[in-house]
């Protein structure tokens, strides 16, 4: 819960500070069941060593980034202490990037893998990418002492209109509609690729159908889910920043708080339901998954049917069943 004096220091809305706490605690309750989300993918990903697959790897960090990004939502006391307010602000800029910066990793690896490239041997040039980049982005706006308070929250000033747009929203949602684009081209591929395989008895043909529509059906729900749930606080924002001399709209920041943090919540649930985490999840499983966790790491191949080239044995599993 958030303390009562919290209300009184309202900059929003000077007239109506119980609106802060209001905002304050549903992006507070929603950003920890996000939290929780993400930390239910990671231990599920850990507990039956999934991380042995690149697929898996990639929802692995892009939940670690997204936990991260959660934890930057419910940091206490802001106003109070201008360290904690500027630590915030930092990495809740530095992890909203990462956590994009994953979903085109995500998006890049199923284009490669249209043209039967293996994306896995560019695994360590994603990591520079999705953890170093941020680093720029989140730096830009110490220059100028742009963080501070930004509302309910700490971030880029109010004020500081063109720097948020110009180091988030503007790349964000540029970022966002070529992924729009690129999906629409991977489904026609897909189709059309699946149309041209249909009856044919060419047995690596099929395998390799079998792994696109695979990978595609795994990592695909992830940047939609990604541009789905933004799309509030873009809404929000351009309503804010055409408006400057304002108050913002309360019903539009109580949507943005209610949906936006939620990203982890939902990828967890589209995690969950994926035909090979689900019937992973059955209580037998988890207790041989996590029995399995104290026994020698000699016997550890018992957990998976997989080793070390992931797309070859994603392909005979699938293909086999």
């Amino acid at each position: 819960m958030i303390d009562v004096n919290y209300t009184l220091d309202c900059p929003l809305w000077p007239d109506a500070p119980h609106q802060c706490s209001t905002v304050m605690i549903i992006q507070r309750f929603v950003s920890t069941v996000s939290l929780l989300g993400c930390l239910f993918i990671i231990v599920v990903i850990c507990l039956f060593r999934a991380y042995r697959i690149f697929i898996q790897r990639l929802i692995l960090f892009l939940s670690i980034s997204a936990a991260f990004q959660c934890i930057s939502y419910v940091i206490s006391d802001l106003y109070t202490n201008n360290f904690v307010c500027q630590f915030q602000a930092f990495i809740m800029q530095y992890f909203s990037w990462s956590t994009l910066l994953w979903v085109v990793v995500m998006t890049m690896n199923i284009i490669l893998s249209i043209y039967q490239v293996s994306a896995s041997k560019f695994e360590k040039y994603f990591h520079l990418v999705a953890w170093i980049l941020p680093f720029f982005w989140a730096s830009l706006p110490f220059k100028g002492n742009n963080y501070g308070q930004a509302g309910v929250w700490c971030w880029i000033k109010r004020d500081a209109t063109a720097l948020r747009f110009g180091t988030w929203y503007i790349p964000k949602f540029i970022i966002i509609f070529l992924l729009v684009l690129v999906f629409s081209f991977i489904l026609l591929r897909v189709v059309r690729q699946n149309k041209q395989w249909k009856g044919t008895h060419n047995t690596t043909d099929a395998k390799e159908n079998v792994l696109l529509i695979k990978e595609v059906k795994q990592l695909a729900a992830y940047p939609l889910i990604y541009a789905i749930l933004s799309l509030p606080t873009l809404i929000y924002r351009i309503e804010d920043a055409v408006h400057p001399n304002q108050l913002p709209k309360y019903y539009l920041l109580i949507l943005s708080v209610l949906i936006s943090p939620a990203i982890g919540a939902v990828n967890a649930l589209a995690f969950a339901f994926y035909g090979d985490i689900r019937n992973k999840l059955s209580f037998s499983q988890l207790k041989f998954a996590t029995l399995s966790c104290f026994r020698s790491s000699t016997n550890s191949n018992v957990i998976h049917n997989y080793e070390v080239d992931d797309e070859a044995n994603i392909i005979n599993d699938e293909y086999s069943s």
